[in-house]
This record gives C-alpha cells, structure tokens and sequence, in this order.
C-alpha cells in the first residue's frame, strides 16, 4: 500500500494541478476580456478629445502652440 488509497499521493497532485490550471485558465481568460475592453473605451474617449480639441482650434478659441501640446498629450495615452 502506499498510504493514501489505491492511487497514491500522485492522483491527488494531478487533482490539483488540474483545477489549478482550469481555474487559472478562466482568470486568465476574464482578465484579458477585461483588458480589452478597457482599451476599447479609453481609444473611443480620447478619440473624441481630441475631435473637440480640433472643433475648438477652427474655431479660433485656442492658439495653435495649445493646440499641438494638448494633441501630444492626448496622443501619449
């Protein structure tokens, strides 16, 4: 016998390395979906910064100097 049933202490680690990777999997697999869809929203934010930002320089309300240094901006993130 080898002290914890017919299979050993070996099954049991299998088991747990099993469900470990299957649960690992689905965090994983969540988190991912998350990430994308955060970066979905912030392209779609700063999209429309930087639209307004280009309706407030035709506009005549900032200089071009503001202009470019607020599209930079926008641009980094």
């Amino acid at each position: 016998m080898m002290g914890y049933g017919m299979m050993g202490y070996g099954m049991a680690v299998a088991m747990f390395l099993w469900w470990a990777i299957l649960l690992g999997g689905i965090f994983l697999g969540c988190y991912g979906i998350t990430l994308l869809i955060r970066n979905k929203n912030n392209t779609t934010n700063s999209n429309e910064a930087l639209e307004k930002l280009k309706v407030r320089y035709v506009m005549g309300e900032i200089s071009q100097e503001e202009y470019t240094e607020k599209k930079q901006l926008l641009q980094v993130k």
